[in-house]
């Protein structure tokens, strides 16, 4: 499985659950991204909010 973000403006990186990029901390940590990726592998998820 394959995810994108978008890191600063202009760049759109893919990459895979296992190969999670730098992410700019103060908008999105990887427990979110790796949240993304339990939810897209489940037929049900309840959204969680932090």
């Amino acid at each position: 499985m394959i995810a994108a973000i978008r890191l600063l403006k202009l760049t759109l990186v893919q990459f895979s659950e296992k190969e999670i990029p730098i992410l700019a901390e103060e908008k999105i940590n990887e427990r979110q991204i790796k949240m993304c990726f339990e939810a897209c592998k489940k037929s049900f998820w309840e959204a969680l909010f932090d």
